[in-house]
């Protein structure tokens, strides 16, 4: 039979296998305890060096170098001109043909770019930081406080969804800052392009934006291929071990050439 000159290979797949599946799985990286300290007395005072620094629908200091634009003012900015974006948008719109359309809101949150760049200039505190923005908001025992996770609302999306009422369909938890972006910037605009702003291909008049979100929530965040290469292995290793003890209980099922 076959089996005692595929024994050693066999046993080399055995104890290869596991460490190259073990090799080639990512490690989770460890989590860092949040600091609220590193956003409140060290991010927010940092100088602003963004795109929305030489704009000077921004920031009308441009020339007056006594007036630095630092982070945490930027980005106070640049959500009040976000939400200024939608009151401007209900007010071009009203007494017209109807309701604020899509196609408006699209150019609004691509257009303006301070929405974008809000959301982004959100997840960099965020990092710098290492906490959600449930963490960063205000929270009961301050003075200041006036609304449960006030930080979280500030996302671009989640801001056309109360205002405008344009929302998806996920359920993101409000701590999941970024969630409303997401499922907006895979939503596809009729005659425009995907709400991510990105430049491709415009989509037809009969093309159907319906169910904003559907089929896309679960290709987010995926593991990397490695890992199915590693499991595809362990697969085929297993099918040839249990092909082996097949032979080797019923040695007449199959007939083998005898090797020189």
């Amino acid at each position: 039979m076959l089996i005692p000159q595929l024994l050693p290979w066999l046993l080399v797949l055995l104890f290869v296998g596991p460490l190259l599946t073990l090799a080639q799985s990512p490690t989770a990286a460890p989590t860092k305890a949040c600091n609220t300290s590193l956003y409140f007395d060290d991010w927010k005072y940092q100088k602003y060096t963004g795109v929305l620094a030489t704009d000077p629908k921004f920031w009308r200091y441009q020339t007056q170098l006594q007036f630095e634009l630092t982070k945490g003012l930027a980005l106070e900015l640049a959500v009040a001109k976000c939400k200024k974006t939608f009151e401007l948008l209900i007010q071009f719109r009203s007494g017209r043909n109807g309701p604020v359309d899509i196609q408006h809101v699209y150019k609004a949150m691509c257009r303006e770019n301070v929405c974008v760049q809000s959301d982004i200039m959100h997840q960099d505190a965020m990092s710098y930081s290492s906490c959600d923005c449930s963490e960063l908001s205000t929270q009961p025992s301050d003075s200041s406080y006036h609304k449960a996770d006030d930080w979280c609302l500030h996302n671009s999306a989640r801001m056309m969804c109360e205002m405008l009422g344009f929302c998806g369909i996920w359920e993101c938890r409000v701590s999941d800052f970024m969630c409303p972006s997401y499922e907006w910037n895979k939503k596809t605009i009729p005659l425009k392009r995907l709400g991510s702003c990105q430049k491709s291909k415009a989509v037809t008049s009969g093309a159907s934006s319906r169910g904003w979100g559907a089929g896309a929530q679960g290709g987010g965040r995926g593991g990397g291929g490695l890992v199915g290469v590693g499991g595809l292995f362990v697969s085929v290793l297993v099918m040839m071990c249990a092909t082996c003890v097949l032979f080797a209980f019923d040695g007449n099922a199959f007939s083998f050439a005898r090797l020189s």
